[in-house]
């Protein structure tokens, strides 16, 4: 989603764009939709309603009274339930979501701003801490959309994985990573998990975008440096580097204090956790993680059991939807829909009204002819169902970024200014969104669809020629992905004549140059009502005044991509820009050449995706949004 890329004289700000999968049908003869709605119906099922309660909004982990609420898993039906809320275009399950986040605040612990393991309607009764609480709860927070009302519960919540990540806290070597938060007695803990790392690192940069929007610059630093340090000891003491140990390419589940591996030899989820949670570290997005996955965790019949130890044979829907979520960002269908297939074939899951008269959800185990009862029906799994179902999670943090680096650098040199914001927002209702994503979508008149989003970009700069612009850089998300053929320059067969583009959205096949979509952009000084209609392909084009302008990659090539050094995209080129100006003033690039093209500091981008003959899959991509001076 957004993050910092730190270059000396830059200002960037990344975000992810998605997709969700346009007509994956469960074998029961149900859509995408009506499976996404059946698990969110569960979801608002196990959900407590009574007003001026202190529980109300409670999720409980099955359905039943409040007394086994969690707040990881609360946090994570919240995630489920904006995913359908957007899918299903309903409000409801949105305002059951925030209802549930105004719980979350409630409970809170005002002492040292953690989530305690497990609540009975509001009063904590396991009073043990983990990381992944607090983490999940502030990215579930974060994904609802920037509050000025919440920020204080956000901050607090962060400073509790501060004090994990202190060596004066957790005790052994200064390696950035948490310590596993705090025991029931209040004391910290001292073992470095890959999962609280990584679900910690996503929270902090959650809490980082917010402190921008704040207005807290102090904060929002302290919390990049702590998860630029997550990272650094997931690369240094976590990942397997060592090519003859067989979790190599991988992470250890869990060191102690000394970085010292703790029962490396049994292994479960926690073993994958940076990949599943799409973390900017070393070994994601490796090939080698889905076939440790598979070849530890997969069973022949496609399920994933729990562990590789005492459970190696407890098969589970939840765990395999997780390992699925993993496979799907590595391009790993094949064992994706292996182990999706399973799970609905399973008979664990809930399609038909049980003695409580629910539905959906799905009971959690099955082992040598035994399964788990009927009820034990964890509302996380239901998110999980709806996210792999619908293509995939992007769990990277979207949200406003400033490169103070860069701009503290030129104010001390030459008093430069270099500042910006770049704010997705949803065209209905002009509130925050967190991310641009085109949900499930169905081409109609033209092959291209308008995104319900657009990027609001708030920049400022005073050097004397600045310039915004906009690109995608896919080669370094998807080193091994094909190039689409632009112009072949000389002989169809042979290939190192060709011009080649790799933009656009890309599906869970990058080998396949055709399993993508191309991305069009407009600018405009205000936002418009309702937005912009979807253009014709004639509307969309390369030269300087069409309405559309096509969104480039940083790695296309403008001669033959296969010689030893073929000349790539300038970034610095006119097309790349949606704004540019002096110190003094600024105009807007003309796509659409009408209205006012004066830049005020203050600008509305929307996006188009050319769905039209696209095969049926999930797509996604990241955009790039720079300010840069020349």
């Amino acid at each position: 989603m957004m993050r910092l890329r730190a270059t000396s004289a830059i200002v960037a700000v990344t975000l992810a764009l998605a997709a969700a999968s346009r007509v994956m049908a469960a074998d029961h003869g149900i859509s995408v939709q009506q499976l996404t709605k059946l698990e969110a119906d569960y979801i608002l099922a196990c959900q407590f309603l009574k007003s001026q309660d202190p529980a109300d909004g409670a999720i409980n982990n099955i359905y039943g009274a409040p007394t086994w609420v969690v707040p990881r898993e609360n946090a994570l039906a919240i995630l489920g339930l904006i995913e359908a809320s957007k899918l299903l275009q309903n409000p409801e399950y949105r305002e059951r979501a925030e209802l549930a986040a105004d719980y979350l605040i409630r409970v809170q612990d005002p002492t040292d701003g953690a989530w305690v393991d497990q609540y009975a309607y509001a009063s904590p009764v396991l009073l043990s801490k983990s990381p992944t609480q607090t983490a999940e709860v502030m990215m579930a927070f974060y994904r609802l959309g920037f509050k000025v009302s919440r920020y204080a519960a956000m901050k607090h919540g962060a400073q509790f994985l501060l004090a994990c990540q202190d060596p004066a806290n957790k005790g052994g070597n200064d390696d950035g990573l948490l310590g596993g938060g705090k025991d029931a007695q209040g004391q910290f803990a001292t073992w470095r998990w890959a999962s609280d790392n990584a679900f910690a690192y996503q929270a902090l940069k959650a809490a980082q975008a917010w402190a921008t929007a704040q207005g807290d610059s102090a904060f929002a630093d302290q919390c990049d440096r702590a998860a630029s340090r997550i990272i650094q000891g997931i690369n240094e003491v976590l990942y397997v580097a060592d090519r003859n140990d067989p979790d190599y390419g991988v992470w250890r589940r869990v060191v102690d204090h000394l970085g010292q591996p703790v029962d490396p030899a049994f292994h479960e989820l926690i073993n994958y956790a940076p990949q599943m949670l799409d973390l900017p570290a070393r070994g994601v997005g490796s090939s080698l993680v889905g076939d440790w996955i598979h070849r530890t965790l997969q069973q022949s019949d496609g399920a994933c059991v729990w562990d590789d130890g005492a459970f190696r044979t407890r098969k589970s829907p939840g765990f395999s939807f997780q390992a699925s979520l993993a496979w799907l960002d590595l391009g790993q269908t094949a064992f994706a829909d292996a182990a999706k297939d399973w799970a609905e074939h399973s008979g664990l899951w809930q399609t038909t009204l049980d003695p409580n008269g629910v539905q959906g959800g799905w009971s959690d185990w099955r082992e040598d002819g035994q399964q788990a009862d009927w009820w034990l029906r964890f509302i996380d799994t239901s998110f999980y169902a709806i996210a792999v179902f619908n293509g995939g999670y992007d769990f990277r943090t979207a949200g406003p970024s400033v490169d103070r680096g860069a701009q503290v650098g030129m104010q001390a040199s030459v008093g430069a200014v270099a500042s910006m914001t770049v704010t997705p927002t949803n065209i209905s209702d002009g509130s925050p969104a967190g991310t641009i994503n085109f949900g499930a979508v169905t081409p109609g008149a033209t092959p291209w669809v308008a995104a319900p989003q657009y990027l609001r970009i708030q920049h400022q700069s005073n050097h004397l020629s600045w310039a915004v612009r906009i690109l995608t850089d896919n080669r370094a998300i998807f080193p091994t992905m094909a190039g689409l053929v632009l112009n072949d320059r000389g002989t169809p067969s042979d290939p190192t004549d060709d011009q080649l583009g790799y933009g656009g959205m890309i599906g869970t096949t990058p080998t396949d140059p055709k399993d993508r979509v191309s991305l069009a952009w407009q600018v405009y000084k205000d936002p418009l009502s309702g937005g912009p209609v979807a253009p014709t392909d004639a509307q969309v084009g390369g030269v300087f005044n069409s309405p559309w302008a096509f969104l480039a990659d940083a790695s296309d090539c403008l001669s033959a991509c296969t010689t030893a050094n073929p000349v790539t995209i300038d970034k610095t080129l006119e097309f790349l820009r949606v704004a540019q100006g002096d110190s003094t003033s600024g105009f807007l690039l003309l796509h659409p050449d009408e209205g006012n093209r004066i830049a005020d500091g203050d600008i509305a981008v929307y996006l188009a995706a050319r769905f039209g003959a696209a095969p049926t899959d999930s797509y996604h991509t990241t955009i790039i949004v720079e300010l840069y001076h020349f």
